[in-house]
This record gives structure tokens, C-alpha cells and sequence, in this order.
């Protein structure tokens, strides 16, 4: 016997069959009853949601000689004409293959005759977005004023692509995905009536993978039916069939990237790629398990948003308490752009492998679960042989050493000078400046010598040579000559550099004599380098803020940190210019669409200026472009005057006075 698919086999033959879409089988079935039957009607939803099958029914139900509460009998003669399709007057096409205006015109002339032997003479057109904008056209006008015994049923999955004058004309129903438990309801009836042994877990795996299509569902218990052999067919069996992973490699997965722990992600992408996995469809499954995580993090009751077992849910929930929402959105949203990524490159394991090490180097570093220690009981002593006593020996006490002590002679005795020239002679004593003579130095005597270093305890001059002072000062006090680093001050340094003059205006000529005293003020005194030291007016806010951006990106971004060390930082008018150089322009989009650093970024500039408010990142050609075009105070722009500039411009065009400006003075 010819095998049929399952799907064709347990196709709905009527209203009651239909599994869920209530809408729309509610309306149908009532109009049947009272006999107002549309001329148009356009059917829309996803796949497998059950469009075809209620066209059918339906096309059935309005020429069924013995309807049933809107159900049609399927015994009389023009519902079996139906079903084997030999009554002509309800013609089903495929517009994906008669999409042209020839094919829609011919319908348009054969539908002003009678039907041969039904009430109504039904088109059903499945696919309909795929007829071409004449064929659209051609059939407007038949569509708008069709013949009392023509219905037209139109079925698509795209119905934006369907022109507005179409849809007007017609009664619209949109279909929704089918839940779980529906799906898993119908496919144990199949299982029952095929005799296929199967789980329930495994009924649960497959409308999953279904996602809200019957369809699929049903086509895809069908296969794992045919290679089960007879024997129970498993959950396993339905992920290794259709080469999706479990959720206990999504959790391993997921774990290791919050964790950062790149080492263990290159041996789980081995076991993808061994395995035989699609990375695609496995790049979409860890997306959406973050975004199951996230949903225990928001939901009071997850368990109605994830369709998935409790244990598993339980396992979401504990790996969402130890990350935060902003990490699961960004690891969402790379994800979700890898997919497109993978489909073009020439290498999707590369591509993926590399991308997985990225997000593990961006994750928040969310601290291992802490696993207690064992507790090791201290086992009971045993009873030991009795021996006879040793002689007894002389123990003497442990002393606790220092690590890297300092002889005892090193600590008494006083370092000796440093002196450049070892040749020179000793320094004399001191000297009674008055007298001219030299003071008298008593002879040392035995209570001169402190009882804390014993002679015993004094080390020999090769126990000192060995001996390396921990201290660097004291290693350079017994050093045998003095080198001179020839280090300097950042105070020598300030004080010897050249000192700039700012130009000053004294008073009378800036302010005029009429002018009150409170305007009067004091000339400025120039300040030396010295002093701009000792008020600290170097300090540089730019340099500041990039000092700690990058300390931030080094900590928690490597890879960006490689990218933006040489960036420079500089702010105006609420704006924060982060210049990188030109040869990163291809990394600016990546830096741009990172929300964590920018907010970093930011975050990090309103410390030293708080009216800011933006954040743009560019290379060194658009920042000098746009210096250049006078849009901001950048390393390129012009210097503003200075304030004694403007007073003269301002007395000038008062008085009447003209001025001649000098360039680059």
C-alpha cells in the first residue's frame, strides 16, 4: 500500500477537527447555518496553522446536500467529488506557479458560467502574494462585482504583500499560532491510531520545535517514526534527528560566557561542530535561552512564558540571580546580528568561535558558584606499640625566622658616608672652632657594648657577603660606591622650563579714565612655572578621563582596550569627541554599537565635566574636517583671542577707531 504523509492522512474533514483558530471556525460555521456566504474571503497566518484544511472544509460545508450543525456530511455526492477531486466546480490553485496575468484571465472567463453540478462554484487560490501586480489587476474587477455562485478563497502567510484594493474586498481571517498543549493533544491522537510508541517528553520536544505549526509537528513525528524501528522513541532521539542540543548544554553554554571563561568554550564548540549541529540554529537557541533568563528575571510566573520543564526553568532562574538584565540584552542582540553573519561566511565555525570568545571577554565576570569544602574528620589514634624509650636528646626551642632578615651588626651599626672619591682621605672629626684644637674622645669601655648583640652572635665577612639586605636603602648604605641616577623632580623639571609670557594690557589704556572705581581693577601678575606648580593649574581633565577609560576597558574589554588605547579625549558643548585613529574605521560602528561602554564612557567624563550629555566617536580625518569647519575647539581649530584682544576690538568700535589686525602675531 502507498504510504501517505501524516499530515495528508489526518488532514481535518470539518469544523470540529480543527485544532483551535475558534475565530474563525465560529464565523464560518455560523454562516454556513444561516446561509450568508461572502464572495471573498482571504485566510492569514503562519505556516501549518490550518488555512488550507478550513478551505477546504468550508468550500465542502456550503455545497454539502446534508450539512451538520456547518459541518459538511463527506458522504454525499458532492462532498466525495470533493475530496477525490473530480467535481470540477471547486478548483484549487497554487498561485506560486500560476502567478501570471494569462492564468488569472482564464478564471476570470470561466467564472461566469454555472457550476456544473454544486451550488457554488469555489477558487481556492493558496499563496496569493505570490500573483504578479497584473494578475493583481486582472482580477480587481471580478473580485469586486464576482457572480452570485463564484467564492473566491484566498490564502497567504504575507499578507502585506496583498494590495490594499484586494484586501478591502474581502473577509479577512487572521490564524494564530497553535500552543504546545494543542499541538501535543493532536500528535498523541496520531500516535494512538499509528501504533507509534513515544514519550510525552518527546510529544513536548516536538511542538517546540513545531513553534505554533501543526504541520510541522505532524511531518516531523513522521519521520522520527519511520527510523524508531519500533522501539520507544525518546526526547534524545528527536534532538539527535533534528540537530538541536539540549538545555543542558544551553545552561553549560551560557554559563561559561557570563563566567568569561573562554578556555572551556572552544571545547564545547568542538562538540557542536563533532556533533554535527547547525551553529545557525544553535546561534538562535542560545539567544532565545538569554532571553528565557531574562524573562525569570521579570516575570513573577515564568513558567507560563518558557515552554520548557520545571528543572530547567529552576536552572534559568538560578543563573538570572547571579547576572543582570543590561548583560542579557547585549549578549541578545550580538547574537541575534552573528546569525546573519554566519549565513554569509566562509567559515561559520571560525566566525562563531571567534564571536563566542568576544562575548565572553565583554560578559560581566559574574563570580563562580562556591562550592563549600569537604569535611575531613580527624581520624582517631590508633594504639600504639609500646618501645622502649629512646635516649633522650636535647630539643631545643624552634625560632621563628624572618624571610630576608637584616644581620643584627647591620641594625646596630650606624651606615657608613657615601663618598664619591674613595680615594680621598676620611673626614677629620669636629673641630673647637674657637680653640683650634680636637676634643678629646673617651676610650670605649665593656659598658659601652649593648647586651643586645652578644660577640657570639656577630657573623663573619663571608656570612655578610652572602647576606642581601631586603631594604634597598640599606644595600646602597654598604654599597662600596655611590652612583648617581640622575633622576629629577617633576619641581626641577617646571622650574626649568622656558617661562611664557602672556601679553597683558595695563589699565589705563584698557579702561578709560572716566570710568568708575569699582571697574579698576589691578593688573594681572605674570605667574612664573613655580608657581603654576604649587596652585596645580596642569592638571589636564582630557588626559584624566582617558587615563580612566582606558584603566576601565583594560579591566573589563580587552579587545576594545587593543582597539581604543590610542583614542584621545576632548569635550564641548555637552559632547564628548572620542578621536581614534584612521586606520580603525572599520571598528568605529562595533565601538559605536556597544551601549555598556558609550554609558561607561560617559559616565566616566561627567566626573570632571557633568554638563555632558553625548557621546561620539570618530576618526582623526572627520575630527579635523569638522575642526576645520569651525564646529568645535578640537587639536586642529583656531585658539581663541585672548581677553585683552577683545577689549581693544570693543573700545575701537565704540570710539570709531579703526583697527588693523595682525595674523599669526
Amino acid at each position: 500500500m502507498e504510504h501517505v504523509a501524516l499530515y495528508r492522512l489526518y488532514r481535518p474533514m470539518n469544523f470540529d477537527d480543527i485544532v483551535e483558530q475558534e475565530h474563525a471556525v465560529a464565523a464560518l460555521r455560523q454562516s454556513v447555518i444561516l446561509g450568508r456566504i461572502g464572495h471573498a474571503y482571504l485566510f492569514c497566518g503562519t505556516r501549518g496553522t490550518g488555512k488550507t484544511s478550513i478551505a477546504k472544509v468550508f468550500s465542502r460545508a456550503i455545497n454539502c446536500l446534508h450539512p451538520v450543525n456547518g459541518n459538511p456530511c463527506n458522504e454525499c455526492e458532492i462532498c466525495r467529488g470533493v475530496i477525490d477531486g473530480s467535481l470540477l466546480d471547486v478548483i484549487e490553485m497554487d498561485a506560486a506557479s500560476n502567478n501570471s496575468v494569462d492564468n488569472i484571465r482564464r478564471i476570470c472567463d470561466e467564472v461566469m458560467f454555472m457550476p456544473a453540478k454544486a451550488k457554488y462554484k469555489v477558487y481556492i487560490i493558496d499563496e496569493v502574494h505570490m500573483l504578479s501586480t497584473g494578475a493583481f489587476n486582472a482580477l480587481l474587477k471580478t473580485l469586486e462585482e464576482p457572480p452570485a455562485h463564484a467564492v473566491f478563497l484566498l490564502a497567504t502567510t504575507e499578507p502585506h504583500r496583498i494590495p490594499a484594493t484586494i484586501l478591502s474586498r474581502c473577509q479577512r481571517y487572521d490564524f494564530r499560532r497553535i500552543s504546545n498543549e494543542s499541538i501535543v493533544k493532536r500528535l498523541s491522537y496520531i500516535s494512538e491510531k499509528q501504533n507509534i510508541s513515544i514519550e510525552p517528553d518527546a510529544l513536548s520536544a516536538i511542538a517546540t520545535i513545531g513553534d505554533g505549526a501543526l504541520r510541522d509537528s505532524v511531518s516531523l513525528l513522521d519521520q522520527v517514526s519511520t527510523t524508531s524501528d519500533g522501539k520507544m522513541i525518546t526526547r534524545d532521539d528527536i534532538l539527535r534527528i533534528t540537530g538541536i542540543v539540549d538545555e543542558a548544554f544551553l545552561n553549560k553554554f551560557a554559563t561559561a560566557l557570563l563566567e568569561g571563561r573562554a578556555a572551556d568554550l572552544l571545547p564545547l564548540c568542538r562538540e557542536l561542530a563533532m556533533d554535527g549541529r547547525d551553529l545557525i540554529r544553535f546561534n538562535l537557541d542560545l539567544a532565545r535561552y538569554f532571553r528565557n533568563i531574562l524573562v525569570t528575571q521579570i516575570s513573577p510566573a515564568p513558567q507560563t512564558l518558557i515552554e520548557s520543564t520545571s528543572s530547567a526553568i529552576a536552572d534559568m532562574k538560578a543563573l538570572g540571580s547571579r547576572t543582570d538584565s543590561t548583560t542579557l540584552l547585549f549578549f541578545i542582540s550580538r547574537l541575534s546580528d552573528l546569525t546573519n553573519e554566519l549565513k554569509w561566511s566562509p567559515s561559520a565555525r571560525t566566525s562563531f568561535e571567534i564571536m563566542m570568545l568576544r562575548l565572553a571577554a565583554r560578559g560581566n565576570k559574574i563570580a563562580p558558584p562556591v562550592v563549600p569544602p569537604l569535611k575531613t574528620e580527624t581520624p582517631a589514634p590508633s594504639a600504639a606499640p609500646v618501645v622502649a624509650p629512646a635516649p633522650a636528646l636535647e630539643v631545643k626551642p624552634e625560632v621563628k625566622k624572618e624571610p630576608e632578615a637584616v644581620p643584627a651588626i647591620a641594625k646596630a651599626m650606624t651606615p657608613p658616608p657615601v663618598i664619591d672619591d674613595i680615594s680621598a682621605p676620611p673626614p677629620a672629626p669636629d673641630m673647637d672652632f674657637m680653640t683650634g684644637s680636637v676634643p678629646d674622645i673617651p676610650a670605649p669601655t665593656d659598658d659601652d657594648v649593648s647586651e643586645e648583640f652578644p660577640q657570639d652572635d656577630i657573623p663573619d665577612a663571608a656570612e655578610l657577603a652572602k647576606s642581601q639586605p631586603a631594604s634597598p636603602n640599606l644595600q646602597k648604605a654598604f654599597s662600596s660606591a655611590h652612583v648617581s641616577e640622575g633622576q629629577n623632580t617633576n619641581l626641577a623639571k617646571a622650574t626649568r622650563e622656558p617661562e611664557v609670557r602672556v601679553p597683558e594690557m595695563p589699565n589705563d589704556i584698557l579702561i578709560p579714565e572716566n570710568a568708575p572705581a569699582s571697574e579698576k581693577a589691578p593688573a594681572k601678575a605674570p605667574v612664573s612655572n613655580l608657581q603654576k606648580v604649587i596652585r596645580g593649574n596642569g592638571t589636564d581633565a582630557f588626559c584624566s578621563a582617558r587615563s580612566d577609560f582606558l584603566d576601565y576597558l583594560k579591566k573589563d574589554y580587552t579587545f576594545e582596550y587593543m582597539y581604543m588605547c590610542d583614542c584621545k579625549l576632548s569635550w564641548e558643548d555637552q559632547t564628548i569627541w572620542c578621536v581614534m585613529p584612521d586606520s580603525f574605521s572599520q571598528s568605529i560602528d562595533d565601538i559605536r554599537g556597544n551601549p555598556i561602554i558609550m554609558t561607561h564612557l560617559l559616565s566616566i567624563c561627567q566626573k570632571y565635566e557633568p554638563s555632558l550629555l553625548h557621546v561620539n566617536v570618530v576618526i582623526q580625518q572627520a575630527y579635523d574636517t569638522k575642526d576645520s569647519a569651525g564646529s568645535g575647539n578640537g587639536a586642529t581649530g583656531a585658539p581663541e583671542r585672548p581677553n585683552w584682544v577683545k577689549a581693544v576690538e570693543k573700545v575701537s568700535e565704540e570710539n570709531g577707531i579703526p583697527l588693523t589686525h595682525v595674523k599669526d602675531m
